[in-house]
């Protein structure tokens, strides 16, 4: 699993995310925690939405990176 959050989201407390993870990892659990400094809540909303700030491109892109290289890795044909 992957869990992608801004630090300055205000709708997912990025603390719990953490302990979630935390708690997780602590059971075998394969999760990764990526946080992207001062991205808020919807950073990756290219378009308006309910969220009062704009995307953050840049969060958004390493997101879909991280994203695209996971499946690639965990989906190959076999």
């Amino acid at each position: 699993m992957r869990v992608f959050i801004g630090t300055a989201d205000e709708e997912v407390s990025p603390a719990s995310c953490e302990k979630l993870v935390a708690r997780s990892r602590d059971k075998g659990g394969d999760i990764t925690l990526t946080s992207f400094k001062g991205a808020t809540h919807g950073y990756d909303t290219p378009t308006e939405s309910r969220q009062s700030v704009a995307a953050n491109a840049a969060a958004k892109a390493a997101t879909e990176s991280d994203v695209l290289a996971f499946l690639a890795k965990n989906l190959k044909d076999e």
